[in-house]
């Protein structure tokens, strides 16, 4: 498993080159007790017409989270609309703080986990009524115990995801808890909770050689096989890079580990991967990790043959006061020409903790942002969610709040 350094362009060469504008679409927790949300957390769910679905952490009319609609108004502006509320004096019996993306089946109803409660979280469904109101219905309580789907951090996945389809309503989900990964399928009968079968336990090896904690989302390729990353565990306990396959038609999972990150001297490779991987033209995995690489520690940007053969693209803090980024967490997305974007959650400007949001293809890598370049940070002080592509490839995502509105967070676009 060879390390492989990319060539690229140097820092001054990328500074020189001119960055696409980020425009601020909408402001979270502008609402008093932002009762419209605050802190946005998970990937924002983009639809045709260029609204936006975003979960928060706190907010919302009960300071628990929230479920939000982003509108595009007539007269240019937007406007936020609460399909959920969480937590509604009921001890959190139905999930609490949710987390991950969301996803949305054909007829636009919408689907997510929570990672709290009085339980052990929950996967829910938001049923878009033909009155225009939405109903809330949980489709599976996890349970708090050790072991199964608890407190899932990311959200559901699905066959068919990748390549842009929506979600049939009826097909199975997967996603992940802790150190599991679980599938759900629908009820025989409607209403029935849906049911959860195991699909992979990590830590099953000694010393957690098989990875252990899974905080990123799953990538799934096809009904027979599931990409992912663990934040630790592997052989040299820093995390992994894995795949679970199975036989067309049968359903037992085979778990394999492509890569375990600090196989270097100093996890010049990178260690602690985090955020959401991508799959390029040729196969290749792409993704992030938190620290490693040989500048500082810092994190990596990296690609990894199905083979498990590892290139560092980028080491983060390259760059004079980490102004090229540092500890990247939101993983990566892929355009259609092949480029990658993700973010950073430090670096940037002054080596404040403002982050960036990047680039990486023909021409290297590239800075679009550094947040926090204006005072008062008008256009949010760090990255909170990961950035997503529209089917017209401009990039959006959510900043977090700065110091003087810290439960805030900004909708951005970048490029027109």
């Amino acid at each position: 498993m060879a390390l492989l350094l990319a060539a690229g362009t140097t820092a001054a060469s990328r500074a020189a080159e001119a960055a696409p504008a980020l425009t601020i679409l909408n402001t979270f927790c502008s609402q008093p007790d932002c009762t419209d949300g605050a802190e946005p957390t998970g990937t924002l769910l983009v639809d045709n017409s260029l609204d936006f679905y975003a979960t928060t952490m706190l907010g919302g009319a009960y300071n628990h989270g929230a479920v939000l609609e982003i509108v595009h108004g007539d007269d240019g502006t937007w406007h936020h609309v609460n399909l959920h509320d969480f937590c509604p004096h009921d001890g959190c019996s139905k999930g609490d703080r949710p987390r991950g993306a969301l996803i949305r089946d054909a007829k636009g109803n919408l689907y997510g986990t929570t990672s709290d409660g009085n339980v052990g979280g929950n996967a829910y469904e938001l049923v878009r009524r033909a009155s225009g109101k939405w109903q809330f219905v949980v489709l599976r309580t996890f349970c708090a115990c050790t072991g199964g789907a608890r407190y899932p951090q990311v959200g559901l996945s699905y066959v068919g995801q990748v390549d842009g389809e929506r979600y049939d309503g009826v097909s199975t989900l997967y996603g992940a808890g802790r150190g599991s990964i679980y599938a759900l399928d629908p009820p025989a009968h409607a209403g029935d909770e849906w049911t959860e079968t195991p699909v992979y336990a990590f830590c099953s090896l000694a010393n957690c050689a098989d990875g252990d904690d899974v905080e990123t989302s799953l990538y799934i390729k096809d009904a027979s096989t599931i990409y992912g990353m663990t934040s630790g565990g592997g052989a040299h306990n820093h995390g992994t890079v894995f795949r679970l396959t199975r036989a067309p038609g049968q359903q037992g999972w085979q778990e394999s580990v492509i890569y375990s990150f600090c196989a270097l001297a100093n996890c010049a490779d990178g260690a602690e991967p985090a955020g959401d991987i991508a799959l390029d033209a040729a196969g290749n995995i792409v993704g992030v990790t938190r620290q490693g690489g040989t500048q500082n520690n810092l994190g990596t940007l990296f690609s990894v043959t199905p083979e498990g053969e590892e290139t560092v693209l980028h080491a983060f803090c390259s760059d004079t006061q980490c102004r090229d980024g540092a500890v990247p967490h939101g993983g990566v997305v892929i355009d259609r020409h092949g480029t990658i974007y993700g973010t950073t959650d430090v670096g940037g400007r002054n080596n404040a903790k403002s982050g960036v949001v990047f680039s990486y293809g023909a021409r290297g890598y590239r800075v679009l942002h550094r947040f926090c370049q204006e005072d008062g940070c008008t256009d949010g002080s760090g990255v909170a969610t990961p950035a997503v592509l529209d089917k017209a490839d401009r990039l959006y995502g959510a900043s977090a709040g700065t110091d003087a509105m810290p439960l805030a967070g900004f909708l951005y676009r970048i490029g027109r």
